[in-house]
């Protein structure tokens, strides 16, 4: 009998553990990761879009815009930056630098509902080489129990994903991010970021072709299921529908099931045409109203950050 109260004392202590946030906001405390995290793969330079590919810059808003929810929030991030067998790092001193710059500089995709992104000083360094490269959802989600903080963001950054994740260039989980090294800047963090904060692909969630009509009579029910991003035909891999970006000019030959041309927003964050448009990278405002309400409507004992 007392084995068995000892038993489940420990379980009631691991429960309480789990869902304790700190009473100070800016102290994070590194806790154990117990759920499945749902995740977003996102590849790199998909290889059924052909483009002529120029530098990306961010097209920037004025912060608070009085039309949106207003989040008024500096989310802090944590780095993570893993290593080989040798001790190399994903990213040197210089790498790290740079990628802190870039958080910074993709908070201007989020400045209409107040949120900005920073940082902290500190970087963990994960000296498990095993990490190095992923292979398997698993290992995600082992590295997250293992280094996640709450109160933050977690970023880790990878040599790149190996096995059935091959291609891939960054997938977000319900808490944290993980991206291969070379894939990192400003407008790859917000695509991540974005997923965090609730929102999906502007093509269709299962990677198949879209229902969503160019007319947006199904916009609520079809492709990311808002309204104020286009019918995005895109298939991921799909390399019997190549697509055509050209000085932001989207070229397809494929019609909706009305008969219409599809004319996605090339530049819309959330899409895979964002690389190839030079013409600036943005969320809507339909999917500024998605993440400030899925930040606000989420109960604070549940939210890491």
């Amino acid at each position: 009998m007392a084995k068995y109260l000892s038993i489940v004392s420990v379980m009631i202590l691991l429960c309480v553990s789990w869902w304790r946030v700190d009473s100070n906001p800016q102290t994070p405390v590194k806790t154990t990761v117990s759920a499945k995290q749902k995740f977003f793969q996102c590849y790199t330079r998909p290889n059924n879009i052909h483009h002529s590919n120029n530098h990306i810059h961010i097209a920037h808003s004025h912060a608070g815009d009085s039309s949106l929810p207003q989040v008024n929030k500096r989310f802090l991030v944590v780095l993570h930056i893993t290593q080989d067998s040798l001790g190399t790092p994903s990213l040197d001193a210089a790498g790290i630098a740079q990628a802190k710059s870039d958080i910074i500089a993709g908070s201007g995709l989020f400045s209409k509902i107040g949120v900005s992104f920073e940082a902290v000083d500190e970087v963990n360094m994960v000296e498990n080489h095993r990490f190095h490269t992923i292979e398997e959802e698993e290992e995600l989600t082992e590295l997250a129990q293992l280094h996640s903080v709450i109160n933050r963001i977690n970023l880790f950054i990878i040599d790149g994903f190996e096995g059935g994740l091959t291609g891939g260039c960054g997938i977000a989980g319900d808490f944290s991010m993980f991206m291969a090294a070379g894939c990192f800047n400003p407008g790859s963090f917000g695509h991540e970021t974005g997923h965090i904060f609730g929102l999906s692909h502007t093509f269709n969630p299962d990677d198949s072709q879209t229902l969503e009509l160019v007319n947006g009579s199904n916009c609520t029910t079809e492709g990311d299921g808002i309204c104020d991003t286009p019918a995005d035909p895109y298939i991921p891999n799909d390399t019997t529908g190549i697509v055509w970006v050209e000085d932001c000019a989207f070229i397809y030959d494929e019609k909706d099931a009305n008969g219409e041309f599809y004319d996605p927003d090339l530049g819309n964050i959330m899409s895979y045409y964002f690389e190839a448009c030079a013409c600036g990278i943005f969320f809507t405002d339909g999917q500024l109203r998605q993440m400030a309400a899925t930040y606000q409507n989420t109960p604070s004992k549940f939210r890491w950050w």
